[in-house]
């Protein structure tokens, strides 16, 4: 039965983030043909930017159509481990973008019964257009991982700050509390839920 939600989840997410695409895409060259129309561009030059643009566009969704796997990547260091598995430094070959590459064990999460748990994760990182929250670039899977490509923040997590500082001071503590407050209330307005309150990270500028 959990194999048969998680399929109709996947066809309700992949139908979903198809239509998003398409509305943005028409949102995109409304922007543009209403600017121009305002801007005083000759005509000829306003057919072209839009033509640029659909390229662009075209473009764009042939790269979505790769298919990405953890062969598009050069693993590094580890930098954590969870119940599922680990998080990995990685390098993106084409790119040489860096990232975090959190790799979970599906039959760990299948026999834990946090399948659920685990798609509401990524779900919630790739709709949340937050700086509060950490962005995911890319999620794809294997027969035995999935895996989650996720921005690096290379400040650590709270835990880590509080080992390294061992006291913080007030003013500290009551950014650290601001910044925690504002990530859940981004994260409340998407109708998720934040249980746990030890994946808070810091950036190198907070």
């Amino acid at each position: 039965m959990e194999k048969v939600a998680a399929a109709k989840q996947f066809i309700e997410n992949h139908y979903r983030a198809q239509m998003k695409t398409i509305q943005e895409r028409k949102e995109r060259r409304w922007v543009l043909e209403r600017r121009l129309a305002s801007s005083g561009v000759p005509k000829e030059e306003q057919i072209n930017l839009i033509k640029d643009l659909e390229r662009k566009e075209t473009e764009f969704m042939r790269l979505r159509r790769h298919k990405i796997c953890v062969d598009d990547f050069d693993l590094l260091t580890i930098i954590g481990r969870g119940a599922f598995g680990e998080v990995r430094l990685c390098q993106e070959k084409k790119s040489g973008n860096i990232y975090a590459m959190k790799k979970l064990k599906k039959s760990e999460m299948l026999m834990r019964g946090q399948v659920e748990h685990v798609r509401a994760e990524r779900n919630l990182l790739a709709e949340v257009g937050s700086h509060c929250i950490v962005k995911l670039y890319y999620s794809f899977q294997d027969a035995e991982y999935l895996y989650l490509i996720m921005e690096y923040l290379p400040g650590g997590d709270m835990m880590t700050l509080l080992m390294r500082e061992d006291t913080l001071t007030e003013d500290v503590t009551r950014f650290y509390i601001a910044q925690s407050v504002l990530a859940v209330e981004s994260i409340h307005k998407h109708n998720y839920i934040h249980r746990l309150r030890s994946t808070i990270l810091a950036t190198l500028s907070n």
